[in-house]
């Protein structure tokens, strides 16, 4: 009877153990699963120093390719530009009964208007190219001569400005106004030939030349109001003789208008308002041709903003533009 209770008991502890065993096993198997689980998860592999590098690189070439895309796009807008510029200049050129371009103060309006279409500082390339549309327009010596006549006459706008920036300041609005002249005669001479320089230039400068004068005599304190009339008016009919102004009258009518109050500005502004004012005269010249030129409305303001430009800085346009539209209103 002992016997069989310690087998019973042997045989308990035994299935017990079994059971115990059982349970452990599968919590053995669930805890591999879930570790197999983690481990499953994708990771990035590590990548060594020269599949780095060569990652960068990938990189840097499709950010690359973008800025070339957008570049080439850019480009591609520029050239379309130069073109339509270039085929309107080309179709509005003038030549005479030899065929040979007519170089003169009407060339240089046309290509006033040409460059002010164009965008400022033209990479070397794209004068390259404007050259090359030129003639291919015009693909003789007079294209020949056109295109290097616009190259020039680009280059030499973007001089002017840097000249107008660099003028020094000085009370005296005639000394500025020779400054000035000089200066562009200088420019003028290193870009163009002489004959060129005359062709394009001569009438432009030699009225400058004749508003100085006037200035100075109008300024000259030495003199009596008799004397400084009879030496203006020996002056103008120099001046309508040589066809620099058409009639003392039309040069006149409003030179005693003037933006600014003169009676409550001091002598030296009082230079600066008549140096302006003739500045002003001498514009209204050259509008006036503008709008007898029998252009349209379009190419006309491109022509008057130009002209603007030439006779006034950048901080002047403002006023300059208010009053020749106050102007234009006055005299309609």
């Amino acid at each position: 009877m002992k016997n069989i209770i310690t087998y019973k008991i042997i045989l308990f502890v035994t299935l017990a153990v079994i059971v115990a065993l059982l349970f452990m096993t599968m919590e053995s198997r669930d805890s591999i699963t879930v570790m197999s689980t983690k481990t499953d998860t994708p990771r990035e592999p590590m990548l060594n120093p020269l599949q780095q590098t060569e990652q960068s690189d990938a990189m840097l070439n499709q950010k690359t390719k973008i800025l070339m895309t957008a570049e080439s796009d850019t480009v591609d807008a520029q050239n379309i530009l130069l073109q339509k510029v270039t085929s309107r200049a080309v179709s509005k050129l003038r030549f005479d009964e030899y065929g040979q371009l007519i170089i003169d103060d009407k060339l240089q309006t046309q290509l006033k208007s040409m460059i002010a279409r164009l965008p400022t500082n033209l990479s070397d390339q794209a004068l390259a190219q404007l050259n090359k549309n030129i003639m291919t327009s015009l693909p003789n010596e007079q294209g020949e001569k056109f295109a290097q006549l616009a190259v020039g006459f680009y280059q030499y706008k973007q001089g002017e400005e840097l000249l107008l920036e660099n003028l020094e300041s000085s009370p005296d609005p005639i000394v500025l106004a020779k400054q000035r002249l000089e200066k562009n005669d200088l420019l003028r001479r290193s870009i163009f030939s002489q004959e060129t320089v005359e062709a394009l230039f001569g009438e432009r400068r030699r009225k400058t030349l004749y508003h100085i004068e006037r200035s100075e005599i109008q300024q000259d304190i030495t003199i009596t109001a008799a004397q400084r009339e009879e030496k203006i008016a020996a002056l103008e009919k120099a001046a309508m003789s040589d066809g620099i102004i058409e009639s003392s009258h039309g040069l006149n009518a409003h030179q005693d208008e003037s933006p600014i109050d003169r009676s409550e500005i001091d002598e030296s502004e009082k230079l600066i308002a008549q140096e302006w004012q003739n500045r002003y005269q001498m514009y209204l010249i050259e509008k006036q041709r503008i709008l007898n030129a029998g252009i349209d409305d379009q190419e006309q303001a491109i022509q008057i903003e130009a002209l603007l430009k030439e006779h006034y800085s950048e901080s002047e346009l403002a006023g300059a533009r208010a009053y020749d539209q106050q102007q234009s209103l006055n005299y309609k």
